[in-house]
């Protein structure tokens, strides 16, 4: 797939690989011309993440650049310090479903009672994070800008266990948090049997690139 939106063609072609990559190439008969190079440009304030430089008379390249989270990314290619340019905008979306599970540990449970932010079901290789402070979960795609909504579950104990499920929809990635709380007796001797308590789905938007 070749889209020339800049004033030169350069068969310039992007497509998402793997969970979050991007597959850049491109060729050009003449050469790419004198400073060639190609720029990465994240969502939401446009900065470069990557950048690749080429000879003057370099006539194709390719590569595969991870990106750090998702969203549409723009992949410009330019030359003739900026005079002759082609560029594309990818989006780089999750595919599939993804579940994480976190099991509290003693450090944990003393965060919770501390009121501090946990980081729970964090999936950094595909750039999502849900967190907890209080009764709020927050879910994000590696920037401040996150979804959030009240998710109301008793006191952790060591082993109790939060699950995170990540789901793909139109637009962003559904996340659900069920946090099951083990059987456990208290200090008297008395039995409880636990529970399991489920967050309504919370939907994190992808982040667009500005145009």
């Amino acid at each position: 797939m070749s889209i020339n939106n800049g004033n030169t063609d350069f068969n310039l072609s992007v497509s998402q690989t793997g969970e979050k990559s991007l597959k850049v190439s491109w060729s050009r008969s003449g050469g790419i011309g004198y400073n060639g190079r190609i720029d990465i440009q994240r969502p939401g304030d446009g900065q470069i993440v990557y950048s690749k430089t080429y000879n003057q008379g370099d006539k194709k390249g390719s590569f595969t650049f991870q990106v750090p989270y998702f969203g549409e990314y723009k992949v410009h290619i330019k030359s003739n310090n900026g005079q002759t340019y082609d560029f594309i905008y990818r989006n780089v979306f999750l595919k599939a479903e993804k579940v994480k599970k976190f099991t509290y540990k003693a450090a944990d449970v003393k965060k919770h009672e501390e009121g501090s932010l946990l980081q729970l079901g964090v999936l950094t290789v595909i750039g999502l994070y849900a967190a907890t402070l209080g009764s709020v979960l927050s879910i994000y795609f590696g920037t401040t800008q996150a979804a959030s909504t009240k998710f109301t579950f008793p006191k952790p104990r060591v082993g109790d266990t939060m699950t995170t499920t990540y789901t793909p929809v139109i637009g962003g990635v559904q996340t659900v948090v069920k946090f099951v709380q083990k059987p456990y007796k208290d200090k008297a001797g008395n039995s409880f049997s636990g529970g399991t308590y489920t967050s309504a789905p919370t939907v994190a938007k992808y982040i667009t690139y500005p145009k």
